[in-house]
C-alpha cells in the first residue's frame, strides 16, 4: 500500500493540503555514520526502497562534472548521478501512474557553476517526468510526474518552481541549535501547517551541529544522533497528535517505514 498510496487522494485536492513523508539528503548513504558532526550518510535506504516506503519528497544534491550532474553531499560523492534519479522515478512512476513525486534539487558546491542550469535541462529532458506544475497545483494534474524545486541558479528551467528555503514556512534549522530548540522549531512549523492548511510547508527534522561556540556535548553531534533523538520525538507526537489532519512535507534523516505510513495516512482522515 506505501508504495501506492496516493492512488486514493481526490484529484481536486491541492498538494499544500497533504501530509507528505520525505527524506533529507536522500542519496547521502556514503561519507561516515558515527555520532560525528562531519559525517555524511543520511539515510540507509536507497532511492528504489524509499519509493516503495512511500516518500514522496526527496533532497537532491548535485555538482556538475564534465557535462555530468554527480550526487554528492558536501565533498564526498554518492556513487551515482543524476540520470540515475531520474531512471529510478521514471521506472516507479510508470508502474505507480497515480503517484507524484516532490524533488528539490541543489548546486551542492560553494563555487557556483554558471553551466548547471543548462546541463541540469539536458539531463531532464532526457526523461518526461518533469512537470511544469509547483506545489500550489491540484494532485490530478501531477500524478504520474515530478516537481521540481529549483535550489540553483537559472531563470531558465522549464519545469516546476523556485524553491525558496527562507519562506516562513520552510522550517530547515540545522546547525547552531541544540535539541530543544530545534524540536520547538518544528512544532511551530506543525502549527503554521495546521492553522494553513492549503499552503505548503517544509518541516526538516533532520540537523546536524559542529559549532565550538556552542559549549555543550551536542555541538559535535552528526546526523544520526540527531535523527535518533528527533524521529523519536517525531514518533510520540503523531501518536499524540491525531486529530491534526494537515502536517505539511515532514523531511527525515535515517527514516523508519512504520513513520511513513503513520504520515500519509493523515491525507485520509
Amino acid at each position: 500500500m506505501s508504495d501506492s498510496w496516493m492512488s486514493n487522494l481526490d484529484n481536486n485536492r491541492t498538494i499544500g493540503s497533504l501530509s507528505i513523508p520525505g527524506t533529507h539528503n536522500s542519496c547521502a548513504l556514503y561519507g561516515g555514520d558515527s555520532y560525528f558532526s562531519n559525517d555524511k550518510k543520511c539515510q540507509d535506504a536507497s532511492l528504489d526502497d524509499q519509493l516503495r516506503d512511500g516518500i514522496r519528497f526527496f533532497d537532491i544534491r548535485l555538482c556538475t562534472n564534465n557535462g555530468n550532474l554527480l550526487l554528492f553531499h558536501n565533498d564526498v560523492y554518492q556513487e551515482g548521478d543524476f540520470s540515475n534519479v531520474c531512471k529510478t522515478c521514471q521506472h516507479f512512476l510508470a508502474v505507480h501512474k497515480t503517484e507524484f513525486l516532490i524533488i528539490r534539487v541543489k548546486e551542492e558546491s560553494d563555487f557556483k557553476d554558471p553551466s548547471f542550469s543548462k546541463i541540469f535541462i539536458n539531463h531532464a529532458e532526457q526523461h518526461d517526468i518533469f512537470t511544469i506544475h509547483g506545489m500550489h497545483s491540484k494532485v490530478g494534474d501531477v500524478r504520474g510526474k515530478v516537481i521540481l524545486l529549483q535550489d540553483f541558479n537559472g531563470s531558465d528551467i522549464p519545469f516546476g518552481e523556485f524553491y525558496i528555503k527562507y519562506i516562513p514556512t520552510t522550517q530547515d534549522r540545522f546547525k547552531y541549535v541544540n535539541f530543544e530548540e530545534k524540536w520547538n522549531a518544528i512544532c511551530e512549523n506543525f502549527d503554521s501547517a495546521q492553522s494553513n492548511p492549503n499552503i505548503p510547508h517544509f518541516n526538516y527534522i533532520s540537523a546536524s551541529t559542529f559549532d565550538l561556540s556552542i559549549f555543550t556535548f551536542n555541538r559535535f553531534l552528526g546526523p544520526r544522533v540527531w535523527a535518533d533523538n528527533m524521529n523519536t520525538r517525531l514518533d510520540e507526537w503523531l501518536r499524540n497528535s491525531s486529530s491534526r489532519s494537515h502536517i505539511g512535507v515532514i523531511i527525515m534523516d535515517f527514516y523508519k517505514p512504520e513513520t511513513c505510513v503513520t504520515i500519509w495516512k493523515r491525507n485520509f482522515r
